[in-house]
């Protein structure tokens, strides 16, 4: 999946799960002017987030959420994209 499309995807209030550097990120719309990213440890038996912020909207969530002071753009080549939770 292109990035492009993965933005496509976010713009249709789709649910969304990838990997990156041993975290599950999931993108979840909220609310009507909520969208969420959080990401847990793949080990963690606890499923316990270890981020979990919110963005007024996608567009906010792209600009705004840093992976390792990144957007997700900048990392994307090394993103596995699933469209499922992985766990």
């Amino acid at each position: 999946m292109t990035y492009e499309e993965f933005v496509l995807m976010l713009s249709t209030n789709d649910e969304l799960w990838f990997m990156y550097n041993d975290l599950e990120y999931f993108i979840e719309h909220t609310g009507p002017d909520l969208v969420s990213m959080c990401a847990t440890r793949i080990d963690d038996p606890n499923d316990s987030p270890v981020i979990n912020e919110p963005f007024v909207s996608v567009i906010d969530l792209l600009d705004n959420f840093r992976i390792n002071g990144k957007r997700i753009r900048d990392v994307w080549e090394n993103v596995s994209f699933t469209n499922h939770r992985i766990r």
